[in-house]
């Protein structure tokens, strides 16, 4: 039935004794999902320390995130099991920048101004949520994930 479905939302055009039938290629979800995880790997606010690098430019970089996590979306079938992870994700995006916004960006937004140790707490947060949704991603859909984001990820469990 998935087979059929998929089929249904793809077709755009049946012939009649000529036999001919056309149809749009949609992404797999798997695609979609390893082509976000490659946009991800141009976002150094993910794995980047931090030290010496622009944090107004960081912040633009999570309003970029979530416009990619926003077009994958758009791409994803309504019953995708990515969806619940990546709504996740872009939900983590406006909230980080919420929050640096709100207490340590200067008026005009030229230029950060808050402490140091907010801004890296708060990108430690924005790092964890998502080395734990990028795993559940990876593995559900058979995507690798870049090293760059081995610092991210959750340490794999083991059985005791």
């Amino acid at each position: 039935m998935k087979i059929l479905d998929t089929l249904k939302s793809r077709v755009t055009g049946l012939g009649a004794f000529g036999l001919s039938v056309s149809w749009e290629y949609q992404e797999s979800e798997a695609e979609v999902i390893r082509s976000l995880f490659l946009d991800f790997e141009n976002h150094r606010v993910l794995f980047d320390r931090g030290c010496g690098s622009d944090r107004t430019a960081m912040i633009e970089s999570v309003e970029k995130i979530r416009e990619d996590i926003t077009n994958a979306l758009k791409k994803l079938p309504n019953n995708s099991e990515a969806i619940t992870n990546l709504k996740a994700l872009r939900a983590e995006c406006q909230a980080t920048q919420g929050r640096i916004e709100l207490h340590n960006v200067s008026q005009n937004k030229s230029y950060y101004q808050g402490p140091e140790e907010d801004f890296f707490f708060e990108l430690g947060q924005f790092r964890g949520v998502f080395g734990v949704h990028l795993a559940l991603l990876a593995q559900a859909f058979r995507v690798d994930i870049g090293e760059q984001f081995e610092h991210i990820l959750p340490a794999p469990i083991k059985n005791v």
